[in-house]
């Protein structure tokens, strides 16, 4: 089986020109993060981001291993196919994109960026296929087929016979 070492960000975000509506909005008293590691966690637990589906998406990528390959599948809703680039180096898989966009004076941008290592001995990195579908990227790499090992038979010498 994979070790599945997968690291994910992945962010959504909107702004409007009337920021200063949504700092009246937010109570500044109510809580400052301490420590930049503390502000996702802030921002997740303010009713303002959770009632618009949660500023930050932090999902792992879903893995499985068949005989001939490993399946890896990410979710990229929103992303054009253009917009993603999928990379494999060292078996390490990394998928990002990123889209920008704006309606009626809001602005939204979308960016995921994931990877997962792979068994760098085990992938074939020439056959890797990626396919977008509704918004789940998903993506294939083959596993190497090492050859079935068959018994032989080796003959013993003698010392004496190598010497003649």
């Amino acid at each position: 089986p994979a070790h599945l070492d997968a690291s994910t960000h992945s962010s959504e975000s909107t702004t409007s020109s009337a920021s200063s509506s949504l700092t009246m909005m937010m109570s500044p008293f109510r809580y400052h993060p301490s420590h930049v590691l503390d502000f996702p966690r802030f921002m997740m637990s303010d009713p303002f981001f959770s009632s618009q589906g949660g500023a930050i998406e932090a999902q792992m990528p879903e893995m499985r291993e068949t005989d001939n390959a490993y399946q890896i599948q990410v979710s990229c809703p929103g992303i054009n196919p253009e917009d993603i680039q999928v990379t494999i180096h060292a078996g390490r898989l990394v998928v990002k994109g990123e889209t920008k966009s704006s309606r009626d004076g809001w602005e939204s941008h979308r960016r995921v960026e994931k990877s997962v290592q792979l068994p760098e001995s085990a992938i074939d990195t020439t056959g890797v296929e990626a396919i977008n579908e509704h918004g789940m990227l998903l993506i294939s790499v083959p596993k190497i087929r090492l050859q079935t090992p068959t018994p032989r038979s080796i003959p013993v010498k003698t010392a004496a016979a190598l010497k003649q």
